[in-house]
């Protein structure tokens, strides 16, 4: 069961490019219902992955990455990846089934 009710918001950096050396800062959101990748500048979720389409995700190294159905491996710089595991763990078993 989630500690908390919403949005548990993670500040992040997005891996980006050819080579991933590239970072663009943005947040995630993790509710009951999705991950949601928010931009920072604007508070706009620029893309809402429901769980059914979240394959796995792990954190590694300051690095959370998450395979998705659609849109294949996505990683983001984090120190927070222990707690975007977590919030994502809660909020899957909340899930009714």
């Amino acid at each position: 069961m989630m500690l908390a009710y919403g949005l548990h918001v993670f500040f992040v950096r997005e891996c980006v490019g050819s080579d991933k050396t590239k970072f663009l800062p943005m947040m995630l959101g993790v509710s009951s219902e999705a991950l949601l990748v928010i931009e920072i500048d604007t508070l706009n979720v620029t893309k809402e992955y429901r769980w059914a389409e979240v394959k796995g995700y792990q954190y590694e190294n300051g690095v959370f990455s998450a395979t998705f159905e659609e849109d294949g491996i996505r990683d983001w710089m984090t120190n927070e990846g222990t707690s975007v595991t977590k919030s994502i763990k809660e909020a899957q078993e909340s899930m009714p089934q």
